[in-house]
């Protein structure tokens, strides 16, 4: 898809409303740390394409006028990339810093020694692997990274494309082969919303085949831990094509089993407790 106009670059941008499912400090610090370790490779690949649409975005404010625009108020253009590996938590990613045909760009915010920059990057992408990508997150993630001169229509185009991104790995088909072991989990928060106290959901599952390691298949928000929310999101994994599921690892809430019953009604439940405990005594063996 191309970029924004030259008009829309040179547009300033207005603040706009946070919705109580943006201020979810421990949902959002608990899950970045199971996305990290669980889905490395999901991770990477969210940071990195963070990272290139701001060094993009910077670049063609930089030279007045989008990629392969012509216009009146271009000042410069591009001329190639130069790459870069880059360590996160994740794992190294590959970056392609854009290179002007005047002058040197390199995105400043990427020479922290401190390492802000990553964890700012880490955070806006298990947000938004979690709750979606929002005008208003890429907002706040421009504004902490220090490009608070991108305009509004240019955030505005970094979020439709990342919300792109994010929807294709979020929806992925779960039919490349048999997920034999399935570990779900549910974090909860209270936030303020409309004046009054709400209590969100995030639903986790994680999977497993036989001889190869876990991953995130799915997460989902919701208002309630009932078993009608817990039967949704089991059967929008089912309709992925998650398939073998023979062990599932949860909790002992009844209205979740009742949701793994009718999903998946071959699989056993266990809970984590008798988990470990079995993997205990196969330790002291």
């Amino acid at each position: 898809m191309g970029g924004p106009s030259v008009q829309e670059i040179g547009e300033g941008r207005k603040e706009d409303h946070v919705a109580a499912r943006d201020i979810v400090p421990v949902i959002r610090e608990r899950f970045q740390a199971t996305l990290a370790s669980v889905s490395p490779d999901v991770m990477r690949a969210l940071i990195s394409a963070f990272t290139q649409q701001m060094m993009d975005a910077e670049v063609d404010r930089l030279c007045g006028a989008a990629y392969g625009q012509v216009h009146a108020r271009r000042m410069n253009s591009r001329n190639g990339y130069r790459w870069r590996e880059w360590d996160t938590r994740a794992g190294t990613v590959e970056l392609a810093i854009p290179r002007v045909r005047f002058g040197t760009y390199y995105p400043r915010w990427l020479l922290d020694h401190l390492g802000s920059a990553e964890r700012t990057l880490a955070d806006a992408s298990a947000t938004s692997y979690l709750l979606g990508v929002s005008v208003g997150r890429v907002e706040r993630l421009a504004d902490a990274l220090g490009l608070d001169a991108l305009s509004r229509l240019q955030i505005t185009h970094i979020a439709r494309e990342m919300d792109e991104l994010v929807d294709d790995i979020r929806n992925r088909p779960l039919s490349d082969g048999l997920y034999t072991f399935l570990w779900l989990d549910a974090v909860s928060q209270q936030v303020e919303e409309d004046g009054r106290t709400v209590e969100l959901y995030a639903l986790i599952a994680i999977g497993a085949k036989a001889q190869e390691p876990g991953g995130i298949l799915g997460v989902d928000i919701v208002s309630d831990e009932a078993d009608i929310g817990w039967l949704m999101f089991l059967r929008g994994l089912r309709a992925r094509g998650l398939r073998g599921v023979r062990l599932v690892v949860c909790e002992s809430h009844t209205g979740l089993r009742e949701a793994i019953a009718s999903a998946f009604p071959e699989a056993w439940t266990v809970p984590p407790g008798a988990l470990r405990r079995a993997e205990d005594c196969a330790a002291t063996r």
